[in-house]
């Protein structure tokens, strides 16, 4: 299991892994913050980048608030960051 601090911004144009924002991974969805729609944004979108199933991730801090931290079953820390790192260099090229 991995752990993943996330720094969220709702309401953008699209889904899009922006990049890091200190020790955390900013991310922008397109759904709005009511009722959990966002953090479901994040989930699926999440779930797609790491070729998981979405039941395998959760918010488990910061269900309101634009910081949060994403529980991720079946990845080992190691094994997540080398599958983000192909996303981050992207990115940065």
């Amino acid at each position: 299991m991995a752990r993943l601090g996330v720094v969220l911004s709702p309401r953008a144009r699209a889904n899009a892994l922006v990049g890091l924002h200190g020790p955390d991974l900013k991310i922008k969805v397109t759904a709005p913050p009511a009722e959990g729609a966002a953090n479901q944004a994040l989930l699926k979108f999440l779930a797609e980048l790491l070729d998981l199933n979405p039941g395998r991730l959760s918010v488990t801090a910061g269900q309101t608030g634009r910081r949060k931290i994403v529980r991720i079953e079946g990845l080992t820390e190691a094994e997540l960051w080398d599958r983000l790192n192909e996303y981050l260099q992207e990115e940065q090229s």
